[in-house]
């Protein structure tokens, strides 16, 4: 299954990312509209519409996939804990139930 498997950012990747991320999540999430053909197809690629196939496309898939990733764990974790909190009766307040 494409979550069971590890996704690392090369060195190159990072520093695309580092450089670029604003500019990235910008066009796709519509922010910024694309101006260029590189930057369309960037578009298409963040929708799914294309394979990603030049470096800045490569490093900002992955980096949403590893973003995915982390909160689906996040969201593991918290359910996990929540399933070994103990349960409390509700209290109520209301002067009259306690009489």
């Amino acid at each position: 299954m494409d979550s069971e498997v590890t996704v690392t950012l090369t060195d190159e990747e990072k520093t695309l990312l580092q450089r670029y991320s604003r500019f990235y999540k910008e066009l796709n999430d519509g922010i910024r509209l694309p101006k260029t053909a590189d930057q369309r197809r960037f578009v298409e690629v963040c929708y799914g519409r294309a394979g990603a196939e030049s470096a800045h496309e490569i490093a900002w898939v992955k980096y949403k996939r590893i973003a995915a990733q982390e909160r689906r764990d996040a969201a593991l974790r918290l359910e996990s804990q929540q399933s070994r909190m103990p349960e409390f009766e509700e209290v109520s307040h209301d002067p009259a139930v306690h009489g």
